[in-house]
């Protein structure tokens, strides 16, 4: 599969232009410092960048992280999708999303 270029890029200018909207440390989370009320990894972002509204894809990472039942973070839905989305390599995928 070939790399989702303008995915890609929108992740990009979206964390650039709010960036209190990023932290790498959490797939999702509350914020009051963001504008949408949430901060999210890479991975998390790419799948609100993918999503038809921001409020969307928000809703769909605290679905996808309510019940865990992955044991390591590049198994997680978030990470998955993710990397479906921008059409990462397995091997891409663990080095972008891995701790």
């Amino acid at each position: 599969m070939a790399l989702n270029k303008r995915l890609l890029r929108k992740v990009r200018n979206r964390i650039a232009k709010i960036p209190a909207s990023f932290d790498q440390n959490h797939f999702v989370r509350t914020s009051k410092k963001s504008l949408c009320g949430a901060a999210a990894c890479l991975a998390g972002e790419t799948v609100i960048c993918a999503a038809s509204s921001v409020k969307k894809g928000i809703e769909t990472l605290w679905h996808m992280i309510s019940n865990p039942d992955w044991c390591d973070l590049t198994n997680a839905p978030p990470a998955k999708s993710a990397k479906k989305l921008l059409g990462l390599t397995e091997r891409e995928a663990y080095a972008v999303f891995s701790v």
